[in-house]
């Protein structure tokens, strides 16, 4: 077992619940390909603009995502190269598990 502390656990149980969302689940399986606009997540997942900026949002101010600006275009990102390959390795080993709700 790990030595984890209870507040440790109420941090993971928060980060969970931000993830049980689809919406932001999809955000961020299109961001650890590349950088894009919000038009383009929106249009990807055929969401209103407004809807993609409220998830982004949540996003960011949890530290999942970054953006940066390029001109006129706000890019969002992934916010390091660490918690991509987690989201990536979480995404790939998760599809076998059956879930029994």
């Amino acid at each position: 077992m790990i030595d984890i502390s209870d507040e440790y656990i109420n941090k993971l149980s928060n980060i969970f619940s931000l993830l049980s969302s689809p919406i932001r689940i999809r955000i961020l399986n299109i961001l650890i390909e590349t950088p894009v606009c919000v038009n383009h997540i929106s249009k990807k997942l055929n969401i209103s603009q407004p809807l993609a900026s409220q998830h982004l949002k949540v996003l960011k101010e949890n530290g999942f995502v970054v953006c940066e600006r390029e001109a006129q275009k706000i890019r969002y990102k992934i916010s390091s190269e660490n918690l991509k390959n987690y989201l990536k390795n979480l995404f790939t080993e998760t599809k076998n598990i059956e879930v029994i709700q």
